[in-house]
């Protein structure tokens, strides 16, 4: 009986949360003030978020730390946003869209296995083989901004992609395909003729928007070559503020249930 009363509540603030926060165009700046005294009554922390194993492909679940400035990098502009950021939304894409769809067709590489590594290239190389080692995908996302660098990368941007990073990325799929004995041939290039930010302060938001448009079929990828169903993203080359809005929207309404908890 408590426990039933229990998820009602739950539900009723969850609700009157999300009500509260929509009934405004400052949507983010609520949330942020909410998610802010939230986090003060836990002493400043954080909050931590579970990441299901078959996000990554893991052989158990893991867990991320949501802090305050992994919040305002999401509700305000110009802050960068943090790796846990990416990691939060690829978790919501994999339960929110993918369930939806055939989610053999899609795999997430954990952008954490080379933004934070410090391997070498060769250890690197054999880590990731590991990983993807366990996927039939047909298409593998790879988010990762590496090292100190300040720009998120899931394309070329025109050819300057991080040429270790195509080597290494090469290296992983010519070594998956020798471990499975696939005499077939896979292609394998960053993608082209896709929306372009015009600094980098928004470089994560287009990887998550770049993810989420391929999995929803708006983005049609032909050989390593992006087609696009939107005609604006062709004739400007570029998402409006709205599509960020909406990515920042999508990542806020994954993680209010941890908020009322």
């Amino acid at each position: 009986m408590w426990l039933l009363l229990h998820c009602i509540l739950f539900t009723v603030l969850l609700v009157l949360l999300i009500l509260y926060l929509a009934s405004s165009s400052d949507f983010l700046e609520k949330f942020l003030h909410e998610a802010t005294c939230h986090l003060k009554k836990l002493g400043g922390g954080a909050v931590f978020a579970t990441i299901e194993a078959n996000v990554f492909r893991t052989k158990t679940n893991d867990s991320v730390n949501i802090t305050e400035g992994d919040i305002k990098s999401i509700c305000k502009t110009k802050l960068r946003a943090s790796v846990t950021n990416v990691v939060i939304y690829i978790s919501y894409l994999h339960q929110k869209v993918l369930s939806t769809i055939n989610q053999k067709k899609f795999a997430f590489m954990d952008p954490t296995a080379i933004t934070a590594s410090a391997y070498s290239s060769s250890k690197l190389t054999r880590d990731l083989i590991a990983r993807m080692d366990i996927t039939n995908a047909e298409l593998v996302f790879v988010p990762y901004v590496k090292n100190n660098q300040r720009v998120w990368w899931l394309d070329s941007q025109g050819g300057h992609q991080d040429k270790e990073i195509d080597k290494i990325m090469r290296r992983v799929v010519e070594g998956c395909l020798k471990k499975r004995h696939s005499s077939g041939s896979t292609v394998f290039g960053f993608p082209q003729h896709i929306p372009q930010h015009k600094n980098n302060w928004e470089s994560v938001f287009y990887a998550m928007r770049f993810m989420k448009e391929i999995i929803e079929g708006k983005l049609k990828l032909n050989s390593t070559v992006i087609v696009s169903t939107h005609c604006t993203l062709l004739k400007n080359s570029k998402y409006d503020e709205e599509d960020i809005t909406e990515v920042r929207r999508e990542w806020v309404n994954h993680v209010l249930p941890l908020l009322v908890t």
